[in-house]
């Protein structure tokens, strides 16, 4: 029996919008097939409109499924957030740290998913870390397990 392959999906990339990275748009959707990954999900930080040249580009994909995230900066870390298309999201909390409950609150309200992201990283406080980690996640199943 052969046994079947899962889906492969990298759900926190960034790209030359982000300033995380110098990658452009096409050389990401490129690199992500030749790794064969079947998915990707943007996440530039604290804007979903940046993610924008990715929705134009896809259409030239049509084996690879891409998403669009975000990563916001919160009083406690960083969290992912996924399933939000609401035209007040655009920058939201650009140059300040979000509560990270409020955003757990609003993300949920509009019908999405928020996760801690750079598991293993240090963030403002261990003990805080932990807290919130778990005050969170309580219900969800995700969380961000690798990164490179």
């Amino acid at each position: 029996m052969t046994k079947k392959r899962g889906f492969r999906i990298d759900l926190h990339v960034h790209s030359m919008y982000s300033g995380e990275s110098l990658a452009e748009p096409r050389d990401i959707l490129d690199a992500a097939l030749e790794r064969g990954l079947d998915g990707i999900c943007i996440t530039e930080h604290h804007s979903l409109y940046a993610s924008r040249p990715f929705d134009e580009l896809k259409r030239e994909y049509p084996s690879l499924v891409v998403l669009r995230g975000v990563e916001i900066s919160t009083d406690s870390g960083h969290m992912l957030v996924y399933g939000v298309e609401d035209t007040e999201w655009d920058d939201w909390g650009k140059n300040r740290l979000v509560n990270g409950q409020e955003l757990i609150d609003r993300v949920r309200k509009l019908g999405g998913i928020a996760i801690p992201a750079h598991r293993g990283r240090s963030w403002p406080a261990q003990a805080t870390r932990k807290a919130c980690i778990s005050r969170w996640t309580r219900g969800l199943p995700p969380l961000e397990i690798l990164q490179p």
